[in-house]
């Protein structure tokens, strides 16, 4: 099992502590639920902001969503050392003002190349 199968997995695993269904949380998201089906079947990688949100919906924390992932998977290690030492959720706001940042300079250079 890689790195996105497990973190699917754990998903799941989390939707059925609370008899969510994968349309619930997709609508949640903001995504269609055949992107969520993607995402736990670990067919659609992810990044950690939306790692972040996940957990964030689910109201775990982000180490407790990747905490299977970790021990169970020894290629998800080199996988997730991205994230550095993204321990709490400051951490993961700080990153999500750097990807909203990137994201507006993304933006901004398009509309100059139009």
């Amino acid at each position: 099992m890689n790195f996105y199968e497990s973190l699917g997995e754990n998903i799941l695993n989390e939707l059925e502590k609370r008899n969510w269904t994968q349309a619930m949380l997709a609508d949640k998201l903001g995504i269609s639920k055949q992107v969520l089906q993607k995402i736990i079947k670990g067919k659609k990688a992810i990044n950690a902001y939306e790692i972040f949100k996940i957990s964030e919906i689910l109201g775990i924390t982000t180490d407790k969503l990747l905490n299977t992932v970790i021990k169970n998977n020894s290629e998800s290690i080199s996988s997730i050392q991205l994230l550095g030492n993204f321990n709490n959720e400051d951490n993961f706001i700080f990153l999500k003002s750097i990807i909203e940042e990137y994201l507006s300079m993304e933006v901004n250079l398009s509309e100059l190349h139009l």
